[in-house]
């Protein structure tokens, strides 16, 4: 295996601002860019767009049923755009993906890059993927949270992690909750977040998480690191990798 470049990105996914600011701060402080995939207008936007020299910020389209970002998928793409009219790159959740749908995206946006595909454990090689209407750069991620505490026994070291071979960039996805979480498995998450508790979640420092391998600790190694190796890179500059 040979990484060509690390890239962090997280799907905001409504977190609350508290939870998003620790995140942020933690990467500030290391230096590790990120892409942040915005899901809703907050005033936390200002400080990551304060901070453009680390981060970058797309947007997250909901497309599926019941979404409170449109009607349709016109409208839901507008709303994503009015939030964030410098976004270049998108990646919708729940990873939907159709051709029609990217069609509409090409004629309705300036977006240029999707990192709606998860390959588990593939180095990502950009493909570009053309329409009369122009291009997609399509990126693939090969490691998210969620997808990985769903398995029966998730790897959540770098030491672990065995990916396939091949030159590429390694795509990471992370949501801010399960950062806060610390969250080793989904069903303690689910646990968790049905409590009543009206404090939004915050990151533990590293010094203070028990000593069960979740979400926290893994990001906390990858950002670590990413930040020995160069400080990682944004969507937006891996089109040649």
């Amino acid at each position: 295996m040979v990484v060509d470049s690390i890239a962090i990105t997280l799907d905001v996914d409504w977190a609350e601002d508290a939870t998003i600011l620790d995140v942020a701060d933690l990467l500030i402080e290391n230096r590790v860019r990120a892409t942040w995939f915005v899901t809703h207008d907050t005033p936390v936007l200002s400080y990551l767009r304060d901070n453009a020299d680390i981060f970058e910020l797309g947007i997250h389209p909901n497309f599926l049923p019941g979404s409170t970002q449109g009607n349709n998928p016109r409208e839901i793409l507008k709303t994503c755009m009015d939030i964030v009219p410098e976004a270049v790159s998108m990646r919708t959740h729940g990873l939907v993906q159709a051709t029609w749908l990217y069609d509409l995206v090409l004629e309705e946006t300036p977006i240029q890059y999707d990192v709606s595909t998860y390959l588990f454990r593939q180095m990502c090689r950009p493909v570009l993927y053309e329409r009369s209407s122009g291009a997609l750069w399509k990126l693939s991620h090969c490691w998210e949270d969620d997808l990985e505490i769903e398995k029966k026994q998730p790897v959540l070291s770098l030491d672990r992690l065995e990916m396939h071979s091949g030159h590429g960039a390694a795509i990471f996805a992370f949501h801010p909750i399960h950062i806060a979480l610390n969250s080793p498995s989904m069903k303690y998450y689910k646990a968790h977040m049905e409590k009543k508790n009206s404090d939004p979640p915050r990151i533990q420092t590293l010094d203070k998480l028990d000593s069960r391998q979740g979400i926290t600790s893994f990001f906390y190694e990858l950002v670590y690191n990413s930040a020995a190796s160069g400080g990682g890179s944004h969507i937006s500059t891996l089109k040649g990798c």
